[in-house]
């Protein structure tokens, strides 16, 4: 995704069209998702206030629907805005909230993106 290769503007591009298409389908997962990657987006924009708005709007939609993975993904990324924005505190409390619940899931994937920030985290502070 363009997300990940570091191509901002391209990926807030695709995320908008895929989120306008979720909305008028309803689909409330793909929603959340991509309501998640937004704000994440945005956050490496600069825009970490609209950013982390939006990270939040999605959690507030996976838990809505129960959905473990899709609220483990924003808690790491909103995680991730946090440490961007210097409030390691924040970050660390929110990546061990989604470490938790990763190893709920049993979800070994998760579990390793979120100890690898948990990580990355304490060897910058």
């Amino acid at each position: 995704s363009y997300h990940h290769q570091g191509e901002y503007d391209k990926a807030v591009q695709s995320l908008e069209e895929s989120l306008k298409i979720a909305k008028e389908t309803g689909h409330k997962g793909r929603e959340a998702v991509d309501l998640i990657y937004y704000g994440s987006t945005k956050v490496h924009q600069g825009q970490a206030e609209k950013g982390i708005e939006l990270i939040n709007q999605g959690i507030k939609i996976a838990q809505e629907l129960d959905e473990k993975e899709y609220l483990i993904s924003g808690f790491l990324q909103l995680g991730k805005a946090y440490n961007i924005c210097g409030h390691a505190e924040k970050s660390k409390k929110i990546l061990q909230q989604a470490e938790k619940l990763a190893q709920e899931t049993k979800n070994i994937n998760l579990c390793q993106k979120v100890r690898e920030e948990l990580k990355r985290l304490q060897n910058s502070s």
